[in-house]
């Protein structure tokens, strides 16, 4: 009795033992990977915004100030809003016909994906009006430029009224946006309307830092008196200027009715 309990505890331990056994007698668990896992590239596109950035229902610049038709007196302020490549955009005042009389360069306050703010005031010699009008027609155009080629684009324009009333300061030379040698004196003349027909003419260079000034006195002390100086501009960098007429309250001493105009000094 005893041995025959023996031999089936035996035999049960032996099944037992089998059963633990893979077919293959490889008893090393198996291990899965999990997935890799790829995180999305922003890649811009070809204007210079990254893709996936949402974007507005505006036009990518818009013209808000002046308005369609308005009549504007020299100089006046251009403002709007854009969403275009590195925030810059140039904003331009034509004639009727299309000659482009002042052309700024500007930065809204943001771009490249994001909708910003921009403003430039406007300054350019008084029109004269056809007899029986009070204004000349005239166009507002708002630009930026292609990053892929510098091509024109965006364009957006409003059709204006400028005013021919004199403004108390006007530059008359140079033109809006002249081009002048390096080293070579800048001739500036103008009219004013100033106090004792004194004015101040300043030159800034892009960062706004002045780097030249004059006190100008005009020939005549009352009404639209004619006025011209010689600017140095010997050591001056090449590059963008701002050259403003200005003068100073007789009631305060504030500074009062700038009139500016970009230049740009030639390598």
């Amino acid at each position: 009795m005893r041995r025959s309990l023996l031999l089936v505890a035996t035999i049960a331990l032996a099944l037992i033992f089998a059963s633990c056994d893979d077919d293959d007698g490889d008893t090393t668990p198996t291990v899965t990977a999990a997935p890799a896992t790829t995180e999305p590239v922003n890649t811009p596109d070809a204007s210079g915004t990254p893709a996936g950035i949402p974007t507005d229902d505006l036009p990518a610049i818009v013209i808000e100030e002046p308005e369609l038709g308005a009549i504007v007196e020299v100089p006046f302020t251009i403002s709007g809003s854009a969403n275009v490549f590195e925030a810059a955009l140039s904003v331009q005042v034509l004639t009727a016909d299309g000659a482009v009389v002042c052309q700024h360069n500007i930065l809204a306050t943001s771009g490249s994906g994001t909708r910003g703010d921009w403003t430039t005031e406007m300054a350019l010699p008084p029109p004269s009006p056809p007899a029986g009008n009070a204004a000349v027609p005239m166009v507002v155009r708002a630009l930026s430029y292609s990053a892929q080629d510098g091509s024109e684009e965006n364009v957006v324009t409003v059709d204006i009224n400028v005013s021919g009333e004199q403004p108390p300061n006007v530059i008359t030379a140079p033109s809006c946006g002249a081009q002048v040698p390096a080293g070579a004196p800048l001739e500036v003349s103008g009219v004013t309307d100033a106090f004792e027909g004194s004015m101040q003419l300043e030159l800034q260079d892009s960062s706004g830092t002045v780097v030249r000034s004059e006190t100008v006195q005009a020939e005549g002390g009352l009404g639209d008196a004619p006025w011209s100086t010689t600017l140095p501009l010997a050591g001056l960098d090449a590059g963008a200027y701002t050259l403003i007429a200005f003068d100073f309250s007789a009631e305060d001493g504030s500074r009062q009715n700038e009139f500016a105009i970009p230049i740009a000094i030639l390598p």
